[in-house]
């Protein structure tokens, strides 16, 4: 399918709404593929971009997916021009690049009428063809990286039954070649609710970090940080933050891969929520940092407050080693609704040092979902503002010295947008993709 270009006309009528906004160039396009939802994106060697979530065809999919389902392409970074795409099966979450620019998705995969299940597919970086596959039935994989040898770490969830949500949180270490278990890390899970790993980095030294949540008691989590040795899996550090209510990495509710990262001494940082219950339903913002060597806290940033809905779902290391975090924060002066927030935070002690908030015109929830940082330490975030018609998928530039905003794009504008992944190319220019219009398209957009 051919690219089609960042539409003028909204760029025309945002800045008759007074938003700042870029002016559109001759590098900035847009790929639709309908229906579906970019959740996952990446930037190779050579500046093209890969991108992964789910596609469902408006008709008949391929023989062995008839109905869609994880959904995985390459389109040329130049242009947006799409080199190959593949449909797996199941819902795609997160993805990685090896050395060689191979693609690894993890997914919950589906076949067919059969159970969902945990799967990690390799793909071949010039032609997308599967080089390998691992499945396993009754769980979900949500998370995956890469080790300096191209090693396939995933993470996930596994072992649930009947419907009942009770999986265990599980890691595994994929061999690059054939997908064969190196070591399995695994913290059981409750008899009526999930463990769940959610998120998954390599530290400098090959070691592995993962972050997620796991049982509390019979019916509560909290949010969890574990360290593995990178050579056979084995805890080195495990930490787990305890707070009134439940936690998590990223949402309590759906799995976030953006919610952890590891700076460049090693530390870890870990975004999400924590204050977490049911009825009312509410949680807090929370952002942790944790020696790397023990898993020791060196600081907590948490706002809340009560009746609110509020998380950190996305977090990002400046170069100074500041971290940027980003998601939805209390409405001021409502019931219990939420504004699109980013904070940049000190790396030190985790003070705050700005924060910018959105409210879109419709004054209900809004929320940012991911963000990255460039080079000169200035902020890029994606997600959704409640303006026009319904949730709008909003990408923001914001100047990394003080939070002001730079620039704003509307990535489509019906019911139901949102912006679920965000990077930089090696120019600089701004990558975000998630869904756009009724029914919801697949989408992947370079901004000017």
């Amino acid at each position: 399918m051919a690219p089609t270009i960042v539409r003028v006309a909204w760029i025309l009528c945002l800045s008759i709404l007074g938003f700042a906004l870029a002016v559109a160039s001759a590098s900035a396009w847009e790929q639709d593929l309908c229906n579906g939802e970019a959740r996952a994106l990446a930037v190779t060697a050579t500046g093209d971009v890969v991108a992964a979530g789910t596609l469902l065809p408006l008709h008949k999919g391929p023989p062995d997916h008839p109905n869609g389902g994880t959904g995985v392409v390459k389109l040329r970074g130049s242009s947006g021009e799409l080199i190959w795409k593949r449909i797996l099966g199941g819902d795609g979450h997160d993805l990685a690049l090896d050395g060689r620019d191979n693609v690894i998705v993890a997914a919950e995969g589906r076949h067919g009428y059969r159970p969902v299940e945990f799967t990690v597919v390799k793909l071949g970086a010039m032609d997308g063809k599967v080089r390998w596959r691992r499945d396993i039935q009754h769980a979900y994989a949500f998370a995956v990286a890469t080790d300096p040898h191209g090693d396939v770490v995933a993470a996930g969830s596994l072992g649930f039954d009947n419907g009942i949500d009770n999986g265990d949180w599980v890691v595994e270490k994929l061999s690059r070649s054939h997908g064969t278990v190196r070591w399995r890390f695994i913290i059981p899970g409750g008899p009526i609710a999930r463990s769940a790993a959610v998120a998954v980095a390599v530290d400098p030294g090959g070691d592995v970090v993962a972050a997620g949540k796991t049982m509390r008691d019979s019916a509560t989590t909290n949010m969890t940080a574990v360290k593995l040795r990178g050579t056979d899996g084995r805890e080195i550090w495990r930490h787990d933050v305890i707070s009134p209510g439940g936690g998590s990495a990223g949402s309590v509710q759906f799995p976030d891969p953006g919610s952890l990262q590891v700076d460049s001494a090693g530390d870890v940082i870990v975004a999400g929520q924590t204050g977490y219950q049911l009825f009312p339903l509410q949680a807090e913002f929370a952002v942790i940092k944790l020696a790397g060597s023990d898993g020791a806290e060196r600081w907590r940033h948490i706002i809340g407050e009560p009746g609110y809905y509020t998380g950190a779902y996305g977090i990002a290391v400046d170069p100074g080693g500041a971290v940027v975090a980003v998601g939805a924060l209390p409405q001021p002066a409502t019931a219990a609704q939420s504004d699109w927030a980013a904070l940049k935070l000190d790396g030190d002690d985790g003070h705050e040092l700005w924060r910018t908030t959105i409210d879109g015109t419709r004054h209900i929830d809004d929320s940012a979902h991911a963000v990255a940082v460039n080079s000169t330490g200035d902020v890029a975030v994606a997600g959704f503002v409640q303006d026009l018609i319904g949730p709008n998928f909003l990408v923001t530039s914001l100047r990394g010295a003080d939070g002001t905003e730079r620039s704003r794009w509307l990535i489509g504008t019906g019911d139901g947008d949102d912006g679920w992944a965000l990077t930089t190319d090696h120019d600089g220019r701004i990558i975000a993709a998630g869904s756009t219009g009724f029914p919801a398209c697949f989408t992947v957009a370079s901004l000017p």
